[in-house]
């Protein structure tokens, strides 16, 4: 979800391109689970010239889950800091 974070639509190939060790697969399980929850949106266009445009955009609610996301990230971080340092 950090991909769209900036509320950019992006295509599959896009977000794909953006992420390491996922496979296509398992990134197309997750962006159906995130679209499914409202975390993201799936927009899909009839474009003529290059047949069917599939985008995908964060929504207000996944903007709020990453808030929470990062602030568990930095504590899980401060604790492995502090159990290294001991």
């Amino acid at each position: 979800m950090h991909l769209l974070e900036n509320g950019q639509a992006l295509r599959f190939k896009e977000i794909y391109d953006g992420l390491e060790g996922e496979s296509a697969a398992t990134l197309t399980r997750r962006l159906r689970e995130l679209s499914v929850l409202g975390l993201i949106k799936r927009d899909v266009k009839n474009e003529p010239e290059s047949s069917i445009l599939v985008t995908y955009r964060i929504t207000d609610e996944g903007r709020e889950a990453l808030q929470h996301i990062d602030m568990l990230e930095n504590i899980v971080k401060r604790k492995r800091a502090a159990a290294s340092r001991e």
